[in-house]
């Protein structure tokens, strides 16, 4: 076998129309995402209950969402992501529905949990169809830009739910307009046209024969796709520590008494996207080992900064260096996770990537919550930031032990 670079066919068009309908679908999605993921917690601690509860209801949405992720990567391969991101919106936005009239904590773990079976619908659905859309040879780039769709989210999510909250509570608003804006995506899904690759027809005749006398493959196998399984490992770590910003940062302003945390989203969602526009330019001149390394540098940095910061100046540097730090990381670990995948399996590729998501984030989530009850809420950036070199030497371990895995290998 050998490695391959991917060089981009200028032949090959990126920006096709049912790549720019699934990316703006890819938007309203993750938008209202982060509006929910901003706004309940603060609605949890606004009825009484502690910050560990809060961080113990987002752990029960990804885990929901873990449990569902690989079951999902496989109902997409076999019938279509068109269907299962229709089902899945739909259902997001009856949990967020649900969460205004929702009183006891109780009611709003349960909805979180069906909330959590709706967000791996929509993640593995939506991903998967993109990638449909995307020249195998503009992989990189195109994942790259599709994931523009985060950052933009990432900006307007945070600071438009925290503006219909406002001073005034309002929680039943923010939940009114992002099950609103759910129902739009829904809507424009029925307009994607998605290109479904039959597992049979992908592949050479006397391929398909040796697979046939291949003994049978174990139900793990079937769910989780094993080239991903590497990248989506490093990701855990992103995740894990990217959990401490999206559900303590606006309670660790308030504490240290910062100001600008709205500025902070919409710093860090530029860099996001500025990191995809240059995604390029860094895989071609320092390629994905190196661009890699950089991304994690830079990403542990930020954790350092909202550690020690004291106003608002460093507060927005570190949203800036998270941004960028977290744009990379994202892309070149998803593009890792699918690029040595069959066309027919990356549904389950995408959803390996997305477990490692779920369980970064659940996980995260619930320890971050405790450290911040013990320790106060200031240390667990610190340990957001040992989490990152400990990400490194995983990845200095997978290389030795397995060789390449960010590279696409021709065989």
């Amino acid at each position: 076998m050998r490695i391959k670079n991917q060089s981009i066919s200028q032949g090959e068009k990126l920006w096709t129309v049912g790549f720019v309908l699934i990316c703006l679908i890819a938007i309203i999605q993750r938008t209202s995402t982060q509006m929910q993921n901003t706004a309940l917690p603060l609605y949890i601690q606004a009825l009484g209950f502690t910050k560990a509860a809060a961080g113990n209801a987002n752990a029960v949405y990804s885990a929901a969402s873990l449990i569902l992720r690989p079951f999902m990567g496989m109902v997409v391969d076999r019938w279509g992501g068109k269907r299962v991101l229709i089902f899945g919106t739909v259902l997001l936005a009856l949990t967020v529905l649900g969460y205004g009239l929702a009183a006891s904590l109780g009611g709003i773990v349960l909805l979180r949990a069906l909330g959590g079976v709706a967000f791996s619908a929509t993640t593995v659905a939506v991903s998967t169809v993109s990638v449909q859309n995307i020249a195998e040879s503009r992989m990189t780039e195109g994942i790259g830009y599709f994931g523009l769709s985060s950052a933009f989210a990432q900006s307007v999510g945070p600071v438009f739910a925290l503006a219909l909250i406002s001073d005034n509570d309002a929680y039943w608003m923010c939940f009114v307009v992002t099950a609103l804006l759910l129902g739009v995506a829904t809507l424009m899904t029925f307009f994607v046209k998605e290109h479904k690759e039959p597992v049979r027809q992908s592949a050479p005749a006397r391929e398909q024969t040796a697979e046939l006398r291949q003994p049978k493959q174990s139900v793990w196998i079937k769910l989780v796709e094993p080239t991903a399984v590497l990248p989506s490992v490093l990701s855990f770590c992103v995740f894990f520590s990217s959990s401490a910003v999206g559900t303590f940062i606006s309670t660790y302003t308030k504490e240290a008494a910062i100001a600008g945390v709205a500025t902070f989203f919409v710093v860090k969602a530029l860099t996001i996207a500025l990191s995809r526009v240059v995604i390029n330019p860094i895989y071609r001149f320092l390629g994905n080992e190196k661009g890699l390394l950089l991304a994690f540098a830079v990403y542990a940095a930020n954790f350092c900064l909202i550690f020690g910061a004291k106003g608002q100046l460093t507060l927005w540097t570190a949203g800036a260096l998270f941004g960028f730090g977290y744009g990379l990381l994202q892309t070149l670990l998803n593009a890792a996770a699918v690029i040595n995948t069959p066309k027919s399996r990356r549904g389950a590729a995408n959803a390996t990537y997305y477990i490692a998501m779920d369980l970064g984030l659940g996980a995260g989530a619930a320890c971050w919550g405790y450290v911040a009850d013990w320790f106060g809420t200031r240390s667990i950036y610190l340990g957001a930031a040992l989490v990152q070199a400990a990400a490194v030497v995983l990845f200095f371990v997978f290389k030795k032990v397995y060789g390449q895995f960010m590279e696409k290998i021709e065989k």
